[in-house]
């Protein structure tokens, strides 16, 4: 770039300087008196004025008349070898003559560095300058880098030898350098000094800038600091504040070897650099307080997941102890009866307390055997396989059952059918649902009353309900009506009407198993009604029936099977009194009948007899039973097996080994009619 350098010069150094400036291929113009500086100054005709400081004794009055008419020109005082005065204020700078390279190229580029200056299309330094700092300020530069860069730009712009930006601290009136460069930087990055030791410790108190062009040592306020900062030139120190006013902390520049000065122009300049170090402090402290926020927000969610997860576990031990208390209580009675007669038998050897017995423990045990279901049920045990059906008939099925009983008590039945309404579902269980609320609607009703029974549709969902005009349900019952075992009729049944109180829990577990809902809308003394959406295209379908024959169809036959004619049976179970009732069973109808305690027993049971017909137990101490199985099915190509499981977790299982050559698969509890339905199925194909 070409700068227009206006010489005010005296007679005795004229000539040198002209010649200087023209060995190094520049122009330089000499004006004979300071009006004719000042024209020029004033036109715009010159960048840079040098003044012959001895001809200029007035210096101060000079160089602010030459800033009036020239604001963005640089004045700059020449003095004589060894003379080391400082440039009067207002001045940019003083150099010796003759020249010395360094100093002359680096008073000159700041000239270079004013606005309008002739430079062409380029930008102006410190345009240039703040833009690199915005590109930083975009990257991913962490602060202190940011800040690092800040102060190496205000360095360059303002040609300072050392500079800093120092943070207000966590103690009272305490700043810490945060970023430093030239001097003894490294040295002072992070030391912290009180605002009465420093000269930017003053800004921070204060507020205000502070430009000092004639050294610390003739200013009254700083003469009490150490000798080290007292020999400074020229400090400039202006305040980073944020926007509402706090005080952030300082950017500091100092001149301490050279002539240059700080003139009121870098004081602009720096207090736009000021203002984009606020700008990244705050940014970073308001990221540090999100990140901080973060940090907090997450160890609050771990600490309400680590709650929630008790609660959860509190939550499974009241059901289990529920669940426990439940069971026991049913079993009990239950058991009472069947022993309580089979010693009464035993004791008295009578017929008739003999065959009381017998029924008693029938009865019992087949009461037992549902409680066992409808466990399973609730918890989801069962899979069970889903079609698509017309829900009407399927309702009117099970209200069939029930109308003798309606008509009984005089309560009057309406139906509101939608002849339309499908969705996939397993149709027992369903049947089983509206089973539940019918009993439920008729024991709400005393004396004459009505049910209305609906199915209906939408877009989403079949929706079937139940609505009495009973008794309805108090609200502190309300929220516990899908509990296991809750009842109202009586203590988890028994009494005149009883019940188990698995009802609406079971058919909780139904109608979600289906992805559905149910819930229930009532109110003391108004009647109640219960809703169960079915949805028409639900997620996920189950595919598991009671007692599945593998192969050939479950048989219709009722009664006693064909006898054996001497046919090969193994059982393979670690009880003794299934092993027996079993036995019993297939001698009975003419079977010849092995028996096995656990699968090595078995397996060597098998390769010496060769049974045609295998029942095996899945669960058994010692052994896998799944395992025994497909050595059977591996070694023994012609034997028919039967698995036999009270274990339904492994269900799934069973139905991946169906390909793999079982013959039927037998629920414990299983009864007599249960082994004869197996017998009459047809021969596997």
């Amino acid at each position: 770039m070409s700068l227009r350098i206006s010489l005010f010069l005296g007679d005795r150094l004229k000539d040198q300087v002209l010649g200087w400036f023209a060995a190094r291929g520049a122009h330089a113009d000499v004006c004979v008196c300071l009006e004719d500086c000042l024209e020029r100054l004033g036109h715009g005709k010159a960048d840079v004025v040098m003044v012959d400081g001895e001809s200029c004794p007035d210096g101060i009055g000079v160089a602010e008349s030459m800033k009036r008419a020239g604001p963005r020109v640089s004045v700059v005082f020449v003095s004589e070898p060894g003379d080391r005065s400082p440039a009067p204020p207002g001045a940019d700078g003083a150099v010796e003559f003759p020249f010395v390279q360094e100093e002359l190229d680096r008073i000159l580029a700041s000239a270079a560095a004013v606005p309008g200056a002739d430079q062409g299309e380029s930008a102006p330094a410190e345009i240039r300058e703040l833009w690199e700092i915005s590109k930083a300020v975009a990257s991913t530069l962490g602060t202190g880098a940011i800040l690092d860069k800040i102060v190496e730009s205000a360095i360059r712009v303002t040609m300072a030898e050392s500079g800093s930006v120092m943070l207000v601290a966590d103690e009272p009136e305490t700043l810490y350098v945060a970023a430093a460069r030239g001097g003894d930087a490294e040295n002072r990055r992070n030391k912290s000094v009180h605002f009465d030791h420093s000269v930017a410790g003053w800004v921070a108190r204060t507020g205000e800038p502070l430009l000092i062009q004639g050294g610390l040592a003739n200013d009254e306020r700083f003469r009490h600091l150490p000798p080290a900062r007292v020999g400074i030139r020229s400090s400039l120190c202006v305040p980073i504040k944020a926007p509402l006013g706090k005080m952030l902390g300082v950017l500091s520049l100092n001149v301490e070897r050279t002539a240059k000065y700080f003139t009121v122009r870098d004081l602009h300049v720096i207090t736009i650099y000021s203002s984009e170090a606020a700008a990244i402090i705050e940014s970073a402290r308001a990221f540090g307080e999100l990140q901080a926020a973060n940090e907090r927000l997450k160890k609050t969610n771990e600490k309400l997941k680590a709650i929630q997860a008790q609660l959860v576990e509190s939550s499974k031990m009241a059901a289990v102890g529920l669940l426990a208390s439940g069971i026991a209580h049913e079993f009990n009675n239950l058991l009472t009866g069947i022993l309580g007669m089979a010693q009464l038998a035993a004791h008295t050897k009578k017929d008739k307390h003999i065959w009381k017995s017998i029924e008693v423990s029938e009865d019992n045990s087949q009461k037992a055997k549902e409680i066992i279901k409808n466990l399973l049920k609730f918890s989801g045990r069962y899979k069970k396989i889903r079609e698509k059906s017309e829900i009407a008939p399927l309702v009117e099925e099970v209200l069939s059952l029930m109308v003798r009983e309606f008509d009984k008590e005089g309560i009057e039945i309406r139906k509101e059918f939608d002849a339309a309404a499908v969705a996939p579902v397993n149709r027992s269980e369903i049947q089983q649902v509206v089973l539940n609320l019918l009993i439920n609607a008729k024991q709400a009703i005393t004396g004459m009353g009505k049910v209305t029974l609906g199915v209906a549709q939408d877009e989403k969902d079949v929706v079937i309900s139940v609505e009495d005009t009973g008794c309805g349900i108090p609200d502190e019952n309300l929220s516990r009506i899908f509990e296991p075992f809750f009842s109202t009729k009586s203590l988890l049944g028994g009494g005149e009407n009883e019940g188990t109180g698995l009802g609406l829990s079971v058919s909780w577990g139904i109608v979600k198993g289906h992805g559905g809902e149910i819930g229930v809308r009532s109110k003391a003394g108004s009647g109640s009604c219960f809703t169960v959406k079915l949805p028409k295209n639900p997620k996920r379908t189950g595919s598991y029936t009671d007692s599945i024959p593998v192969q050939g169809g479950k048989s219709e036959a009722a009664g006693q099977p064909a006898p054996g004619s001497g046919k090969d049976v193994l059982i393979i179970d670690d009880e003794w009194w299934i092993r027996e009732f079993m036995k019993e069973t297939f001698e009975d109808i003419g079977y010849k009948v092995l028996t096995a305690g656990n699968g090595a027993e078995g397996l060597q049971t098998i390769a010496e007899q060769k049974p045609s017909l295998v029942f095996l137990d899945l669960v058994m101490p010692g052994c896998r039973g799944e395992d025994v199985a497909a050595e059977i099915l591996a070694r023994f190509k012609d034997v028919r097996l039967v698995l036999m499981t009270g274990k339904f977790e492994s269900l799934e299982s069973i139905e991946k080994s169906i390909n793999r050559g079982i013959f039927a698969y037998l629920a414990k509890p299983f009864d007599v009619q249960d082994i004869y339905n197996l017998l009459s199925m047809d021969s596997p194909k």
